[in-house]
């Protein structure tokens, strides 16, 4: 999971323009309805596809509008291949959310990211070691050294604690839904700092976003569906 996903959008977003990546992204949620249907036997209901598909538009409009406001000069140019690439990683993340459910609720949660974060380290030292040698540490500063604290240990550690804790307490589908904040974290925070404004666009994306979270949370699982059968059986 972290290695296909991390790996594979770093590598893709090389490949593509930023637009194109973010826009992909959002086809996560998609693949864990599918794949949570196709393995665990979740039903597919008619409040999960609506969820999803407002969602995505929403977190569209919301990429869509933002990437109007900074201009098209910074993107690079698009590539099929790099999208692809992008696709796989969203595609590995779902297949994550969808096989270990139970593997993380049987373990302790320090368990699992110790053993998670070891194997997904080994993993990439093939790809990674050239570089690391390469780098002049000496010649790095506090701040940058800061800078990647920041992402280690918040928005990648931390983040992942906060996504097995999640993933032991809801189902795949809903889960992966929250990918959809992402791109509402992005432009609150473009806005807060000046990079961005707010308009009637960006607050209907965000009621989509919202409102297709929400369906999707309040959707039936296989259990209730079951239970409902079983009750309707015995009546």
């Amino acid at each position: 999971a972290i290695v296909f996903n991390q790996g594979c959008f770093i590598t893709g977003l090389g490949m593509t323009s930023p637009t194109n990546a973010s826009i992909i992204t959002t086809s996560m949620p998609l693949w864990a309805m599918l794949l949570a249907a196709f393995f665990l036997k979740e039903p597919i209901t008619g409040k999960k596809v609506m969820g999803i598909a407002l969602g995505a538009f929403g977190a569209i409009m919301l990429i869509v509008g933002s990437s109007a406001s900074a201009g098209s000069g910074s993107e690079s140019a698009s590539s099929i291949y790099g999208d692809l690439i992008v696709m796989a990683a969203q595609l590995s993340y779902a297949l994550y959310f969808v096989l270990f459910k139970d593997f993380v609720t049987r373990y302790s949660l320090i368990t699992t990211m110790k053993w998670m974060f070891t194997f997904a380290f080994i993993c990439l030292i093939p790809f990674s070691a050239s570089a690391i040698s390469a780098t002049r540490w000496s010649d790095v500063t506090a701040m940058e050294w800061a800078a990647l604290a920041t992402v280690v240990i918040g928005a990648t550690f931390i983040s992942y604690i906060l996504v097995v804790v999640g993933q032991r307490r809801l189902r795949p589908t809903v889960a992966g839904m929250y990918n959809y904040i992402q791109p509402l974290v992005a432009c609150i925070v473009a806005i807060l700092w000046g990079m961005d404004s707010f308009g009637i666009s960006k607050a209907f994306a965000i009621v989509l976003i919202f409102t297709g979270v929400f369906l999707v949370t309040i959707s039936r699982s296989r259990a209730e569906m079951n239970g409902q059968k079983a009750r309707s059986t015995q009546s």
